[in-house]
């Protein structure tokens, strides 16, 4: 006999200042699963996740009222999320390959999505050292995305900026793998952007 699994979901938050602690948040909300890197903006985290079925949402966290909310992603829409000019946005790149397209949506308000944005990319130009499939590993709040390819992690490739249609190439980290003290097979980086603390410092 099989046992059905149970998927449960918990949230705490941790209160900062002598004594520091975890404190639960008792919202009721349909579980869920993380499944992307969070995003904060204007103190509201976002984050991507799976809640079965192949379904998947944005899951919202008001840092001030410790509110949950569940987004429903736009049709055709990818779960990868960005912060565009101030406001989350999810994006796909499933068709830079063959289109040498980007489509992104930009959430509106706290369930509204705009239309449809497409931006097509000069991939093209890019002088690719070993041919492969192309991705999108990092953005940044002003509307850049850093493009490279899935078959040569240690070779960035290049840097667009969505809003400019500027296509920085030429910023490849040549022999890097070499290099390393230890075996391995790719590289995971960060983007230059800051990060926002939800920290507040008493002087």
């Amino acid at each position: 006999m099989i046992q059905e699994r149970v998927v449960r979901s918990e949230y705490h938050v941790l209160v900062l200042g002598p004594g520091a602690s975890w404190r639960r948040i008792n919202q009721s909300l349909a579980p869920h699963r993380p499944c992307s890197q969070g995003i904060s903006i204007d103190g509201v985290l976002y984050y991507g996740a799976w809640t079965g079925e192949s379904t998947f949402v944005v899951v919202s966290f008001n840092m001030k009222s410790e509110k949950f909310n569940l987004i429903k992603l736009p049709l055709q829409a990818g779960i990868n999320l960005m912060n565009y000019r101030g406001k989350l946005a999810v994006f796909d790149y499933s068709h830079l390959v063959s289109e040498q397209r980007m489509d992104l949506w930009v959430l509106e308000d706290e369930s509204q999505w705009s239309d449809k944005n497409t931006f097509y990319l000069p991939i093209s130009h890019i002088n690719l050292v070993i041919p492969g499939e192309l991705s999108v590993q990092g953005t940044n709040r002003e509307g850049t995305v850093r493009v490279f390819s899935k078959t040569d992690y240690w070779l960035l490739h290049a840097i667009y900026d969505l809003d400019r249609c500027k296509m920085t190439e030429g910023v490849i980290l040549p022999e890097l793998r070499e290099r390393l003290p230890f075996e391995t097979e790719s590289l995971h980086t960060t983007y230059w952007d800051d990060f926002e603390s939800i920290m507040y410092l008493e002087t």
